[in-house]
């Protein structure tokens, strides 16, 4: 589950998610060892099939958003004047990145310092959402997309910000969680 996270986000090199993913890859090619339930071969056209899979679930939520998407600064760069970014063309699925209490199954301690840290209300925040409300009002929601790219980088990567959206912001609650760190590949 959490390497089909990575792959529908377009983090392939994460340091967070790499850690899982070998624990996990490495648990289950114990597994396959012990019992011989799938050879290698098996295993390597499985996950080709299940990151084709996810391919075509990404391109077409991405195609649904951009069908009714504001471009209004350049069709090639969705998140300006922000400028979030991820692998690949398009733009993800919300539910494809992991929530805050999902990492906590395995990282309670961080779950916790996260928590109680002005990253997990970054965007909830009274002054913040005053801020960007006044934005938008005055110059439309897509100039919020500046802002957002820090402090609510799933909605920017979702295309959650443009007139009269279909995105479900249920994301928006949780501010920065970890995967917006721990899926960093370059400045």
């Amino acid at each position: 589950m959490r390497k089909t996270m990575i792959d529908r986000t377009g983090f392939g090199n994460l340091i967070l998610g790499s850690f899982c993913a070998v624990i996990a890859a490495t648990g289950a090619g114990v597994a396959q060892q012990q019992y011989g339930t799938a050879t290698s071969q098996d295993s390597a056209a499985q996950q080709q099939s299940q990151v084709a899979q996810e391919q075509a679930v990404r391109k077409a939520y991405s195609d649904n958003v951009s069908k009714t998407y504001n471009y209004r600064f350049g069709k090639d760069k969705p998140s300006l004047p922000g400028r979030a970014a991820a692998e690949g063309d398009g733009f993800l699925e919300p539910g494809a990145f992991p929530n805050a209490k999902y990492c906590a199954h395995c990282h309670q301690e961080a779950y916790s310092q996260w928590r109680q840290a002005l990253h997990s209300n970054a965007f909830r925040t009274p002054f913040y959402r005053t801020s960007v409300n006044i934005l938008i009002n005055t110059k439309g929601i897509e100039f919020a997309r500046h802002c957002d790219s820090c402090h609510n980088p799933v909605a920017v990567l979702g295309g959650g910000l443009t007139q009269d959206s279909q995105v479900d912001h249920v994301f928006d609650q949780d501010g920065l969680t970890c995967m917006t760190c721990h899926s960093i590949q370059s400045v």
